[in-house]
């Protein structure tokens, strides 16, 4: 766990593949409750979340207030949170950022979120909800034909990026949940080819502009 900022309203934590931010299981090792282990007992309010294979920033409240603002921000636009991913195959390379627009549902009994037609509704009957992001091409690699992309997500949802790439045709590398061809050679971690690099939020009580990033993040 490593702290990149804290104070006493937030803290600013880098999460590792293949760590869950939380966990049901009382067996799982979860980054939330490393945190409660290291504050003690003091309040924590989990403002955003990252997928367990998923690596990079994320934000967490010490106070109600702090909570209450952060996670306005988060579902709002003043908070902004960039990835870095590496996909199989070749993406073409456009002057201005693509934006992707698609509609998913959960799929509970799969744990997946579906790319499905703007008004289908779920196995509970839950309309598709939008799901928005913009990439732009960092490098392709044509030994590896592999993509290393540049994301902003412009909605949180549920496996967003994942599902969107993969329906696009360019399965984040390792994610074999959503059809990446093979796993990581290494078994350490479960980890995939995305890590959340770049966060930006208003701290809620100065008011100042936040920004954190991981360097180098190229996965």
């Amino acid at each position: 766990m490593n702290i990149l900022y804290e104070d006493n309203d937030l803290l600013v934590i880098e999460k590792p593949a293949g760590m869950p931010t939380q966990s049901a299981s009382v067996r799982a090792a979860d980054l939330v409750s490393k945190i409660k282990t290291y504050l003690g007992d003091t309040y924590l309010g989990i403002v955003h979340r990252l997928d367990t294979p998923v690596s990079g920033l994320l934000v967490f409240a010490k106070t109600p207030a702090a909570a209450a603002s952060l996670s306005k921000q988060a579902q709002g636009d003043q908070m902004c949170k960039h990835y870095t991913a590496i996909v199989e195959g070749k993406v073409e390379q456009t002057a201005e950022p693509v934006i992707l627009t698609d509609y998913l549902v959960k799929d509970s009994t799969k744990n997946m979120a579906l790319i499905v037609p703007k008004n289908t509704k779920d196995a509970h009957g839950k309309s598709a909800k939008c799901a928005k992001l913009s990439y732009e091409v960092r490098a392709y690699d044509d030994k590896a034909d592999t993509t290393t992309l540049n994301i902003q997500l412009l909605t949180g949802r549920f496996h967003q990026i994942r599902a969107q790439l993969s329906h696009l045709g360019h399965p984040i590398l390792y994610d074999v949940k959503y059809g990446a061809k093979k796993p990581a050679a290494s078994k350490e971690t479960a980890g995939i080819a995305l890590c959340a690099y770049d966060l930006v939020f208003i701290h809620p009580s100065t008011g100042e502009k936040m920004h954190f990033q991981i360097p180098n993040s190229s996965l």
